[in-house]
């Protein structure tokens, strides 16, 4: 068997060996061989990771980070998506305008809707991490001033339509 060598099947390494270390020892000896191997851990995490063994089998060794499903505007208020969402829809025909111009305007609406402050805008560093202005361009929105969207997809100048400039 695999780590057993020289050993008989079925007995564990000396460091492991509940007729001769205690079990305190034994979760000492683990988290010296986390450590060794590259994986930094106290008597304290072998210590919760064997708890969470027992309650949850395999499953709870897991870092469940990776598990986690997330939205892709993260954990904004529904009320600011949606706003944000209907201010884009209304805006699609107009002029493209500002990333600036659109959080005054979703401001606006929260304000309508909910009463002035009820619910609040995430900061502006949160919304350019979300990356909104690559989405509103992928459908048509947000484009840069002087240039607009044709129903294809492909940049035409308002001056003359036919993309030449």
């Amino acid at each position: 068997m695999a780590g057993r060598a020289g050993r008989a099947a079925g007995s564990p390494r000396a460091e492991y060996d509940p007729q001769t270390r205690t079990l305190v020892q034994r979760e000492e000896a683990k988290a010296v061989e986390l450590s060794a191997a590259g994986l930094p851990a106290s008597v304290v995490t072998v210590r919760r990771m064997r708890a969470r063994y027992r309650r949850e089998g395999v499953w709870g060794l897991v870092d469940h980070r990776a598990t986690r499903l997330r939205s892709t505007l993260g954990r904004a208020d529904e009320r600011v998506i949606a706003a944000l969402r209907e201010v884009l829809e209304t805006g699609r025909e107009r002029s493209s305008g500002t990333l600036g111009r659109l959080r005054v305007y979703t401001g606006r609406l929260l304000a309508e809707r909910y009463g002035d402050g009820v619910v609040p805008l995430p900061p502006a560093a949160t919304s350019a991490r979300a990356r909104p202005r690559r989405r509103a361009r992928a459908a048509g929105q947000c484009a840069p001033a002087p240039l607009a969207l044709s129903e294809a997809g492909s940049p035409v100048r308002p001056d003359d339509g036919d993309g030449a400039g």
